[in-house]
Protein backbone atom coordinates (compact mmCIF):
# COMPACT_ATOMS: atom_id res chain seq x y z
CA UNK A 1 0.00 0.00 0.00
CA UNK A 2 2.47 2.41 0.65
CA UNK A 3 4.70 1.54 -2.25
CA UNK A 4 1.59 2.30 -4.65
CA UNK A 5 0.83 5.58 -2.96
CA UNK A 6 4.32 6.60 -3.28
CA UNK A 7 4.28 5.58 -6.68
CA UNK A 8 1.19 7.67 -7.14
CA UNK A 9 2.69 10.55 -5.50
CA UNK A 10 5.55 10.97 -7.90
CA UNK A 11 3.90 10.53 -11.05
CA UNK A 12 1.28 13.52 -9.57
CA UNK A 13 4.53 15.75 -8.47
CA UNK A 14 5.07 16.78 -12.16
CA UNK A 15 2.80 17.12 -15.50
CA UNK A 16 2.55 19.15 -18.45
CA UNK A 17 -0.88 20.75 -19.60
CA UNK A 18 -1.61 22.17 -23.71
CA UNK A 19 -3.74 24.66 -23.14
CA UNK A 20 -5.45 25.69 -26.57
CA UNK A 21 -8.15 28.58 -26.89
CA UNK A 22 -10.42 30.59 -29.40
CA UNK A 23 -9.24 28.03 -32.68
CA UNK A 24 -12.51 29.55 -34.45
CA UNK A 25 -11.79 27.04 -37.29
CA UNK A 26 -13.20 28.31 -40.85
CA UNK A 27 -13.81 26.05 -43.44
CA UNK A 28 -15.04 28.59 -45.68
CA UNK A 29 -11.73 30.36 -45.52
CA UNK A 30 -10.69 30.84 -49.52
CA UNK A 31 -7.02 32.47 -49.84
CA UNK A 32 -8.28 34.60 -53.05
CA UNK A 33 -10.69 36.87 -50.32
CA UNK A 34 -9.72 39.94 -48.14
CA UNK A 35 -10.16 42.27 -45.68
CA UNK A 36 -13.00 42.83 -43.77
CA UNK A 37 -15.99 43.28 -45.72
CA UNK A 38 -14.98 39.24 -47.08
CA UNK A 39 -14.10 37.82 -43.83
CA UNK A 40 -11.26 36.13 -46.05
CA UNK A 41 -14.29 33.48 -47.01
CA UNK A 42 -16.38 32.63 -50.13
CA UNK A 43 -19.80 31.28 -50.05
CA UNK A 44 -18.63 29.16 -52.71
CA UNK A 45 -17.12 27.16 -49.95
CA UNK A 46 -20.18 26.14 -48.08
CA UNK A 47 -20.81 22.72 -47.62
CA UNK A 48 -23.67 21.32 -49.40
CA UNK A 49 -27.30 20.24 -48.50
CA UNK A 50 -26.27 16.85 -47.55
CA UNK A 51 -22.97 17.29 -45.80
CA UNK A 52 -24.90 20.27 -44.32
CA UNK A 53 -27.80 17.60 -42.82
CA UNK A 54 -25.08 15.75 -40.68
CA UNK A 55 -25.12 17.46 -37.57
CA UNK A 56 -23.01 15.98 -34.58
CA UNK A 57 -26.19 14.05 -33.95
CA UNK A 58 -25.68 11.91 -36.72
CA UNK A 59 -22.15 11.76 -36.42
CA UNK A 60 -20.18 10.90 -39.86
CA UNK A 61 -18.10 8.73 -40.58
CA UNK A 62 -15.96 11.17 -43.02
CA UNK A 63 -15.95 14.83 -42.12
CA UNK A 64 -14.43 16.33 -45.25
CA UNK A 65 -16.59 18.11 -47.75
CA UNK A 66 -16.50 18.61 -51.71
CA UNK A 67 -16.68 22.67 -51.58
CA UNK A 68 -18.31 24.11 -54.92
CA UNK A 69 -16.40 25.17 -58.10
CA UNK A 70 -14.65 28.71 -57.00
CA UNK A 71 -16.16 31.28 -58.86
CA UNK A 72 -14.51 33.51 -61.44
CA UNK A 73 -12.80 35.89 -60.00
CA UNK A 74 -12.85 39.66 -61.03
CA UNK A 75 -9.60 41.66 -61.67
CA UNK A 76 -8.60 43.28 -58.54
CA UNK A 77 -6.42 46.49 -57.87
CA UNK A 78 -3.20 46.55 -60.40
CA UNK A 79 -0.71 47.03 -57.66
CA UNK A 80 -1.69 42.84 -57.15
CA UNK A 81 -1.40 41.27 -60.62
CA UNK A 82 -1.83 37.61 -59.61
CA UNK A 83 -4.24 36.12 -56.80
CA UNK A 84 -2.62 36.01 -53.66
CA UNK A 85 -1.06 32.60 -52.08
CA UNK A 86 -1.91 32.66 -48.02
CA UNK A 87 -2.25 29.06 -47.82
CA UNK A 88 -2.13 29.69 -44.16
CA UNK A 89 -4.31 32.43 -43.67
CA UNK A 90 -4.08 36.12 -42.97
CA UNK A 91 -4.57 37.94 -40.53
CA UNK A 92 -7.75 39.93 -38.87
CA UNK A 93 -9.56 36.64 -40.64
CA UNK A 94 -9.49 33.10 -38.93
CA UNK A 95 -8.20 29.64 -38.68
CA UNK A 96 -7.71 27.65 -42.13
CA UNK A 97 -7.89 23.77 -41.96
CA UNK A 98 -4.46 23.95 -43.41
CA UNK A 99 -3.77 26.13 -40.39
CA UNK A 100 -5.12 24.06 -37.61
CA UNK A 101 -4.06 21.10 -39.23
CA UNK A 102 -0.25 22.31 -38.79
CA UNK A 103 -0.73 23.94 -35.08
CA UNK A 104 -2.33 20.67 -33.78
CA UNK A 105 0.27 18.59 -35.74
CA UNK A 106 2.87 20.01 -33.93
CA UNK A 107 1.55 20.50 -30.42
CA UNK A 108 0.41 17.21 -30.13
CA UNK A 109 3.77 16.19 -31.12
CA UNK A 110 4.94 16.30 -27.25
CA UNK A 111 3.40 14.53 -24.52
CA UNK A 112 0.43 16.02 -22.09
CA UNK A 113 -0.96 14.59 -19.09
CA UNK A 114 -4.11 16.34 -20.45
CA UNK A 115 -5.43 18.94 -22.29
CA UNK A 116 -7.92 22.24 -21.73
CA UNK A 117 -9.47 23.93 -24.70
CA UNK A 118 -11.25 27.13 -23.67
CA UNK A 119 -13.72 27.67 -26.39
CA UNK A 120 -14.46 29.32 -29.62
CA UNK A 121 -14.04 25.98 -31.39
CA UNK A 122 -15.62 27.98 -34.94
CA UNK A 123 -15.46 31.00 -36.50
CA UNK A 124 -16.98 34.42 -36.19
CA UNK A 125 -19.10 35.82 -38.18
CA UNK A 126 -21.50 32.41 -38.90
CA UNK A 127 -24.46 32.91 -41.57
CA UNK A 128 -26.52 30.35 -39.81
CA UNK A 129 -26.77 27.79 -37.06
CA UNK A 130 -25.92 25.58 -39.40
CA UNK A 131 -22.33 26.32 -40.45
CA UNK A 132 -21.73 27.04 -36.78
CA UNK A 133 -22.26 23.51 -36.22
CA UNK A 134 -20.47 22.44 -39.15
CA UNK A 135 -17.13 24.29 -37.94
CA UNK A 136 -17.57 23.25 -34.19
CA UNK A 137 -17.52 19.43 -35.19
CA UNK A 138 -14.71 20.08 -37.59
CA UNK A 139 -12.77 21.77 -35.16
CA UNK A 140 -13.35 19.07 -32.67
CA UNK A 141 -12.86 16.38 -35.15
CA UNK A 142 -9.30 18.14 -36.19
CA UNK A 143 -8.26 18.15 -32.22
CA UNK A 144 -9.44 14.44 -32.02
CA UNK A 145 -7.71 13.13 -34.78
CA UNK A 146 -4.15 14.99 -33.85
CA UNK A 147 -4.44 13.43 -30.38
CA UNK A 148 -3.28 10.08 -31.28
CA UNK A 149 -2.64 9.29 -27.36
CA UNK A 150 -5.67 9.70 -26.18
CA UNK A 151 -4.74 12.48 -23.97
CA UNK A 152 -7.80 13.69 -21.81
CA UNK A 153 -9.26 16.93 -23.35
CA UNK A 154 -11.06 19.39 -21.24
CA UNK A 155 -13.47 21.26 -23.34
CA UNK A 156 -14.97 24.79 -22.63
CA UNK A 157 -17.68 26.57 -24.92
CA UNK A 158 -17.39 29.61 -26.60
CA UNK A 159 -19.76 32.68 -27.28
CA UNK A 160 -18.80 31.75 -31.25
CA UNK A 161 -20.01 27.97 -30.87
CA UNK A 162 -23.61 29.56 -30.23
CA UNK A 163 -25.98 30.60 -33.24
CA UNK A 164 -26.16 33.53 -32.88
CA UNK A 165 -23.09 34.85 -31.21
CA UNK A 166 -23.68 34.42 -27.18
CA UNK A 167 -26.96 33.01 -28.24
CA UNK A 168 -27.08 30.64 -25.02
CA UNK A 169 -30.36 29.58 -24.78
CA UNK A 170 -31.27 26.61 -22.05
CA UNK A 171 -35.05 27.97 -21.86
CA UNK A 172 -35.98 27.47 -25.49
CA UNK A 173 -36.42 24.21 -27.96
CA UNK A 174 -33.65 25.34 -30.09
CA UNK A 175 -31.60 26.22 -27.43
CA UNK A 176 -31.54 23.02 -25.99
CA UNK A 177 -31.34 21.32 -29.06
CA UNK A 178 -28.15 23.54 -29.80
CA UNK A 179 -26.76 22.05 -26.77
CA UNK A 180 -26.95 18.55 -27.56
CA UNK A 181 -25.93 18.92 -31.15
CA UNK A 182 -22.61 20.47 -29.23
CA UNK A 183 -22.63 17.32 -26.68
CA UNK A 184 -22.59 14.99 -29.40
CA UNK A 185 -19.67 16.23 -31.18
CA UNK A 186 -17.79 16.11 -27.82
CA UNK A 187 -19.08 12.96 -26.69
CA UNK A 188 -18.44 11.39 -29.99
CA UNK A 189 -14.87 12.60 -29.29
CA UNK A 190 -14.51 10.84 -25.43
CA UNK A 191 -14.40 14.60 -23.81
CA UNK A 192 -17.31 14.30 -21.75
CA UNK A 193 -17.51 11.51 -19.07
CA UNK A 194 -21.02 9.97 -19.21
CA UNK A 195 -21.36 11.24 -15.65
CA UNK A 196 -21.18 14.97 -16.98
CA UNK A 197 -23.23 13.86 -19.90
CA UNK A 198 -26.83 15.24 -17.79
CA UNK A 199 -25.32 18.69 -16.85
CA UNK A 200 -23.69 19.35 -20.20
CA UNK A 201 -26.64 19.15 -21.88
CA UNK A 202 -28.18 21.60 -19.59
CA UNK A 203 -25.99 23.91 -19.30
CA UNK A 204 -22.99 23.31 -21.61
CA UNK A 205 -20.67 23.05 -18.59
CA UNK A 206 -18.96 19.80 -17.00
CA UNK A 207 -16.33 18.39 -15.03
CA UNK A 208 -13.27 16.05 -15.68
CA UNK A 209 -11.12 14.39 -12.95
CA UNK A 210 -7.34 13.94 -14.07
CA UNK A 211 -3.89 13.60 -12.83
CA UNK A 212 -4.90 10.06 -11.26
CA UNK A 213 -8.22 11.56 -9.86
CA UNK A 214 -6.55 14.20 -8.31
CA UNK A 215 -7.35 17.03 -10.15
CA UNK A 216 -10.63 18.07 -10.99
CA UNK A 217 -11.05 20.70 -13.96
CA UNK A 218 -14.69 22.30 -14.26
CA UNK A 219 -15.30 23.66 -17.25
CA UNK A 220 -17.90 26.83 -16.52
CA UNK A 221 -20.32 27.93 -19.60
CA UNK A 222 -19.57 31.73 -19.18
CA UNK A 223 -21.54 32.33 -22.13
CA UNK A 224 -24.65 31.87 -19.78
CA UNK A 225 -23.38 34.81 -16.86
CA UNK A 226 -22.07 37.04 -19.76
CA UNK A 227 -23.41 41.03 -20.53
CA UNK A 228 -23.97 40.21 -24.27
CA UNK A 229 -26.23 36.71 -23.38
CA UNK A 230 -30.04 38.19 -23.77
CA UNK A 231 -31.27 34.82 -22.26
CA UNK A 232 -30.28 34.98 -18.37
CA UNK A 233 -31.00 38.06 -16.90
CA UNK A 234 -33.88 37.30 -15.80
CA UNK A 235 -32.70 34.63 -13.28
CA UNK A 236 -30.67 34.13 -10.04
CA UNK A 237 -29.10 30.70 -11.69
CA UNK A 238 -29.82 30.81 -15.17
CA UNK A 239 -29.86 27.13 -16.17
CA UNK A 240 -29.06 25.77 -12.72
CA UNK A 241 -25.02 26.15 -13.15
CA UNK A 242 -24.47 27.63 -10.39
CA UNK A 243 -25.66 24.88 -8.12
CA UNK A 244 -24.13 22.20 -9.91
CA UNK A 245 -20.88 24.26 -9.34
CA UNK A 246 -21.65 24.37 -5.80
CA UNK A 247 -21.85 20.64 -5.95
CA UNK A 248 -19.00 20.16 -8.24
CA UNK A 249 -17.01 21.90 -5.39
CA UNK A 250 -18.09 20.46 -2.30
CA UNK A 251 -17.67 17.11 -4.02
CA UNK A 252 -14.11 17.91 -4.98
CA UNK A 253 -13.39 19.18 -0.99
CA UNK A 254 -14.86 15.95 -0.28
CA UNK A 255 -12.51 13.70 -2.04
CA UNK A 256 -9.95 15.69 -1.36
CA UNK A 257 -9.43 16.94 -4.61
CA UNK A 258 -7.87 19.71 -5.85
CA UNK A 259 -9.97 22.49 -8.39
CA UNK A 260 -8.95 24.09 -11.21
CA UNK A 261 -11.40 26.42 -13.15
CA UNK A 262 -11.90 26.78 -16.78
CA UNK A 263 -14.10 29.06 -18.60
CA UNK A 264 -13.94 31.27 -22.01
CA UNK A 265 -14.97 34.60 -20.77
CA UNK A 266 -12.59 35.73 -18.09
CA UNK A 267 -14.59 36.89 -14.96
CA UNK A 268 -14.61 40.57 -15.22
CA UNK A 269 -17.41 43.93 -13.96
CA UNK A 270 -17.49 44.52 -17.47
CA UNK A 271 -17.72 41.12 -19.43
CA UNK A 272 -20.42 39.18 -17.05
CA UNK A 273 -23.89 40.15 -15.46
CA UNK A 274 -22.91 41.91 -12.34
CA UNK A 275 -24.92 39.20 -10.37
CA UNK A 276 -23.53 36.66 -11.87
CA UNK A 277 -19.74 37.67 -10.75
CA UNK A 278 -20.90 38.16 -7.70
CA UNK A 279 -22.26 35.07 -7.27
CA UNK A 280 -19.25 33.08 -8.78
CA UNK A 281 -16.61 35.21 -6.53
CA UNK A 282 -18.78 34.36 -3.54
CA UNK A 283 -18.71 30.54 -4.27
CA UNK A 284 -14.93 31.21 -5.21
CA UNK A 285 -13.95 33.12 -1.67
CA UNK A 286 -16.69 29.87 -0.15
CA UNK A 287 -13.59 27.29 -2.09
CA UNK A 288 -10.64 29.47 -2.27
CA UNK A 289 -8.46 26.63 -0.25
CA UNK A 290 -8.99 23.77 -2.68
CA UNK A 291 -8.96 25.93 -6.31
CA UNK A 292 -5.36 26.25 -7.42
CA UNK A 293 -5.59 28.20 -11.10
CA UNK A 294 -8.15 29.01 -12.94
CA UNK A 295 -7.95 29.14 -17.33
CA UNK A 296 -9.42 31.54 -19.84
CA UNK A 297 -9.53 32.70 -23.31
CA UNK A 298 -11.53 34.90 -25.08
CA UNK A 299 -9.31 37.85 -25.41
CA UNK A 300 -7.01 36.26 -27.91
CA UNK A 301 -3.91 37.73 -25.86
CA UNK A 302 -1.68 36.58 -23.41
CA UNK A 303 -2.91 38.06 -20.88
CA UNK A 304 -3.58 37.97 -16.83
CA UNK A 305 -6.79 38.12 -14.49
CA UNK A 306 -6.80 39.16 -11.02
CA UNK A 307 -9.72 39.87 -8.55
CA UNK A 308 -9.63 42.61 -5.86
CA UNK A 309 -12.53 41.04 -4.22
CA UNK A 310 -10.87 37.44 -3.77
CA UNK A 311 -7.35 38.23 -3.90
CA UNK A 312 -6.14 34.27 -3.79
CA UNK A 313 -8.29 34.29 -7.40
CA UNK A 314 -5.81 34.76 -10.35
CA UNK A 315 -6.27 33.48 -13.92
CA UNK A 316 -3.89 33.10 -16.64
CA UNK A 317 -5.48 34.05 -20.17
CA UNK A 318 -4.04 32.64 -23.58
CA UNK A 319 -3.22 33.79 -26.76
CA UNK A 320 -5.52 32.31 -29.55
CA UNK A 321 -4.89 29.20 -32.21
CA UNK A 322 -6.95 32.32 -34.55
CA UNK A 323 -4.79 35.17 -36.79
CA UNK A 324 -7.61 37.41 -35.69
CA UNK A 325 -5.73 39.96 -35.16
CA UNK A 326 -2.78 38.42 -33.35
CA UNK A 327 0.02 35.45 -34.71
CA UNK A 328 -1.41 32.25 -33.25
CA UNK A 329 0.25 30.66 -30.14
CA UNK A 330 -0.34 27.79 -28.03
CA UNK A 331 1.10 27.30 -24.24
CA UNK A 332 2.29 24.51 -22.09
CA UNK A 333 1.46 25.11 -18.51
CA UNK A 334 4.66 22.85 -16.15
CA UNK A 335 2.42 21.58 -13.29
CA UNK A 336 3.93 20.70 -9.67
CA UNK A 337 1.90 18.90 -7.01
CA UNK A 338 3.56 20.84 -3.45
CA UNK A 339 3.94 19.25 0.06
CA UNK A 340 0.95 21.06 0.86
CA UNK A 341 -1.17 18.95 -1.67
CA UNK A 342 -2.25 22.11 -4.05
CA UNK A 343 -1.39 21.26 -7.75
CA UNK A 344 -0.27 24.36 -9.13
CA UNK A 345 1.47 25.66 -12.33
CA UNK A 346 5.10 27.02 -11.90
CA UNK A 347 5.62 27.88 -15.23
CA UNK A 348 4.83 27.66 -18.91
CA UNK A 349 6.28 28.33 -21.98
CA UNK A 350 4.30 30.32 -24.69
CA UNK A 351 4.94 29.66 -28.37
CA UNK A 352 4.22 31.18 -31.65
CA UNK A 353 3.81 30.94 -35.25
CA UNK A 354 4.78 34.19 -37.37
CA UNK A 355 2.16 33.82 -40.13
CA UNK A 356 4.05 36.40 -42.55
CA UNK A 357 7.01 33.92 -42.20
CA UNK A 358 5.39 30.49 -42.70
CA UNK A 359 3.22 32.05 -45.91
CA UNK A 360 6.43 33.28 -47.29
CA UNK A 361 8.07 30.10 -46.97
CA UNK A 362 5.38 27.94 -47.56
CA UNK A 363 6.64 25.80 -44.64
CA UNK A 364 4.93 25.18 -40.92
CA UNK A 365 7.01 26.57 -38.27
CA UNK A 366 6.16 27.19 -34.58
CA UNK A 367 8.74 29.55 -32.56
CA UNK A 368 9.16 30.23 -28.57
CA UNK A 369 8.00 33.43 -27.31
CA UNK A 370 8.53 33.48 -23.86
CA UNK A 371 9.20 31.04 -20.85
CA UNK A 372 7.34 33.17 -17.78
CA UNK A 373 9.48 32.58 -15.55
CA UNK A 374 12.72 33.27 -17.77
CA UNK A 375 10.89 36.33 -18.96
CA UNK A 376 9.60 37.98 -15.30
CA UNK A 377 11.84 36.20 -12.93
CA UNK A 378 9.93 34.50 -11.08
CA UNK A 379 8.13 31.35 -11.19
CA UNK A 380 3.52 31.02 -11.85
CA UNK A 381 2.23 32.20 -8.65
CA UNK A 382 -0.47 34.04 -7.11
CA UNK A 383 1.91 36.96 -6.09
CA UNK A 384 3.88 37.46 -9.35
CA UNK A 385 1.12 37.15 -11.45
CA UNK A 386 -0.74 39.81 -9.32
CA UNK A 387 2.56 41.94 -9.75
CA UNK A 388 2.74 41.67 -13.24
CA UNK A 389 -0.63 43.05 -13.31
CA UNK A 390 0.16 45.73 -10.97
CA UNK A 391 3.10 46.53 -13.56
CA UNK A 392 1.13 46.41 -16.65
CA UNK A 393 -1.67 49.00 -15.18
CA UNK A 394 0.51 51.27 -13.27
CA UNK A 395 3.47 51.63 -15.62
CA UNK A 396 2.78 52.49 -19.43
CA UNK A 397 6.65 51.59 -20.14
CA UNK A 398 6.13 48.42 -18.95
CA UNK A 399 2.44 47.81 -21.32
CA UNK A 400 4.67 49.10 -24.27
CA UNK A 401 7.67 46.04 -23.37
CA UNK A 402 5.03 43.76 -22.56
CA UNK A 403 2.50 44.15 -25.56
CA UNK A 404 4.58 42.77 -28.31
CA UNK A 405 4.07 39.28 -26.36
CA UNK A 406 0.09 39.90 -25.49
CA UNK A 407 -0.26 39.69 -29.05
CA UNK A 408 2.31 37.21 -30.13
CA UNK A 409 4.61 39.44 -31.99
CA UNK A 410 1.86 40.68 -34.28
CA UNK A 411 2.55 44.19 -35.15
CA UNK A 412 -0.42 45.69 -36.82
CA UNK A 413 1.49 49.05 -37.10
CA UNK A 414 4.14 47.49 -39.73
CA UNK A 415 1.00 47.25 -42.29
CA UNK A 416 -0.10 50.27 -41.88
CA UNK A 417 3.00 51.89 -42.00
CA UNK A 418 3.76 49.84 -45.82
CA UNK A 419 0.43 49.87 -46.84
CA UNK A 420 -1.33 53.24 -45.29
CA UNK A 421 -0.01 55.19 -48.54
CA UNK A 422 -3.14 53.32 -50.34
CA UNK A 423 -6.40 55.63 -49.76
CA UNK A 424 -8.34 52.74 -51.95
CA UNK A 425 -9.64 49.75 -49.41
CA UNK A 426 -9.50 47.57 -52.21
CA UNK A 427 -5.55 48.64 -52.75
CA UNK A 428 -5.01 48.70 -49.24
CA UNK A 429 -6.00 44.97 -48.12
CA UNK A 430 -4.34 44.04 -50.97
CA UNK A 431 -0.90 45.55 -49.97
CA UNK A 432 -1.64 43.77 -46.61
CA UNK A 433 -2.44 39.97 -48.57
CA UNK A 434 1.17 40.79 -50.18
CA UNK A 435 2.95 41.73 -47.18
CA UNK A 436 1.06 38.23 -45.14
CA UNK A 437 2.51 36.44 -48.02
Amino acid sequence: MFVAMATLLSVALSAKVLHLTDIHLDTLSDPTQFGPDTFCRSDDNLPDAEHLARTARYWAEDFKYTARAPRKQTARSSSSSSSPSTPFGQYLCDTTPALLNSVLSSAFAASYDFVVITGDFAAHNQPNKSTTLYMFEHAVSAVANANSNGVPIVPVLGNEDFYPDYGMDCNSRDGRDHLWDLWSALSQAGWIPSSQDQAFKQFGGLHVDVLQQNLRVISLNTIIWSQRNDHSDDHDDPCGQFNWFQNALGDAQSNGQRVWLAGHIPPSFNLWRDKYLGTFLQLVQQYASIIDLTLWGHTHSNSFFVSDAVPSLVGLISGSVTPNPVNPSVRVLNVTTKSSGSIVATDFVQTYVDLHAINANGNFAEQPLFTFSRTFGAPVSSAAIRSLHNKLVSSAAFRSTYFPLEVSLYDNAAFDRVCGQFVNATEYWACRVDLTM
